[in-house]
């Protein structure tokens, strides 16, 4: 009897240290490149973010892409640049690990439909996708 009790009060303590937690997987979904392309082209909310370093984004993106620094500054969130909160954000960086740390950020400030390039730019190029090579002036 000691021992079900026992089980059953450590059952518990793990149900209540899991409460209110969410994993990063279920803060945004990691999606291929034609999932990618598909969601921000088939809808015209959808904003669409370079988490790049500038450079990178100034040498070539996706068209449409606006690009955020990162670390994404707090000032972000509270000025004109953020995007709405009830709009899809499609997140991609170079090879897929900043985008998820991104994703994860914007999900933090109350942003709910989030997606982020599996492979990255890196993969989205090694698919041939489309992205565009015009420079864009310096900081």
């Amino acid at each position: 009897m000691k021992r079900i009790l026992f089980l059953i009060a450590i059952a518990l303590l793990s149900i209540e240290a899991l409460n209110g937690q969410t994993t990063d997987s279920l803060k945004y979904k990691v999606i291929t490149g034609k999932e990618f392309q598909k969601g921000f082209t088939d809808n015209r909310d959808a904003v669409l973010i370079d988490s790049r370093d500038y450079k990178d984004y100034r040498k070539s993106r996706i068209p449409g892409a606006v690009h955020v620094d990162w670390p994404i500054p707090e000032e972000y969130f509270k000025g004109k640049d953020a995007p709405s909160k009830d709009k899809p954000l499609y997140i991609y960086c170079y090879a897929g690990n900043r985008s998820k740390k991104v994703s994860v950020v914007f999900y933090d400030h109350g942003y709910r439909n989030i997606y982020s390039l599996k492979g990255g730019f890196d993969g989205w190029r090694i698919n041939k996708m489309p992205f565009e090579k015009k420079r864009l002036p310096r900081r």
